[in-house]
């Protein structure tokens, strides 16, 4: 996958188009137009990467023919969950979705999937594709949708992508726009501290974020404290990583999260009652 290999993200999209990306990577046999007209050769060039009503027959992307062959199911699976191909008997669109992460797991299959979305939601039919497709065409900073999904994909590079795949209770509602969901942090002397999580908050940006209400804003000084998961059934406890994702170590009824100083070598100031 060439996305592993990037250390972060432009924030200028006028410098990427995904028309220039087709023209570097996608299959030769699909890419090799007839350059003697070029208004022919840029529209053909241009249907690579909009909107095609029929399933494709090999990946997007130069991949092995064992690669190529799973790309076909993934388009298969995203145009049943768009509704523009008829669903299996008994499968739902949670069925399908899980069907598309199962393939993401592969790593080879990454920047495939990611080609197919973005060309099955440009120049789409239906109403609501518009939406979509400015999204990813102009991930402008005025478009809530476009900053909220460019941070994700900022997190996914910086902390790696969550390990496991999400509960259905999490991807229902986040189906439904219900992405944030209250955490609750104990601290010590009975103190407990509520903020607001999303599907990708990891374990360093609420210690952060804890760390800023307490005044403490040396990074020096943050790295000194951790985030600890306690089981109470198994009696488990465990400090974080910094790059977990909290909603995926956050699932039952018997965790809790503690915030605690592991050690410390700047000295202690009480500037700050929550401090």
């Amino acid at each position: 996958s060439s996305s592993g290999a990037y250390a972060s993200l432009s924030t200028d999209s006028h410098n990427y188009t995904m028309r220039e990306f087709a023209l570097r990577y996608f299959r030769k046999s699909q890419a090799s137009l007839d350059q003697t007209d070029g208004g022919a050769a840029g529209k053909d060039t241009d249907s690579l990467v909009q909107y095609t009503k029929a399933p494709i027959q090999e990946s997007l992307l130069s991949l092995s023919d064992d690669v190529s062959k799973l790309a076909v199911a993934s388009f298969l699976a995203l145009m049943r969950f768009m509704g523009d191909q008829s669903k299996p008997r008994g499968k739902d669109e949670m069925d399908l979705l899980y069907e598309l992460l199962k393939l993401c797991q592969q790593e080879k299959l990454r920047d495939e999937i990611y080609c197919q979305v973005i060309k099955q939601v440009t120049g789409h039919p239906r109403p609501l594709m518009p939406y979509l497709t400015k999204f990813l065409q102009d991930s402008g900073p005025s478009q809530e949708l476009a900053r909220s999904s460019q941070e994700h994909l900022q997190r996914t590079v910086k902390y790696g992508g969550r390990r496991r795949m999400p509960p259905p209770g999490e991807m229902k509602a986040f189906l439904k726009g219900q992405a944030i969901r209250l955490l609750l942090i104990h601290l010590p002397g009975g103190v407990d501290y509520r903020t607001n999580i999303q599907t990708f908050t990891v374990a360093a940006e609420v210690q952060e974020e804890l760390c800023w209400q307490m005044g403490i804003t040396e990074p020096q000084e943050v790295q000194e404290f951790a985030l600890f998961l306690i089981k109470e059934k198994s009696q488990l406890v465990r400090p974080l990583q910094p790059a977990e994702y909290l909603n995926s170590v956050v699932v039952d009824q018997d965790v809790s999260l503690h915030s605690r100083r592991l050690h410390w070598e700047t000295p202690l100031h009480f500037d700050n009652s929550t401090y």
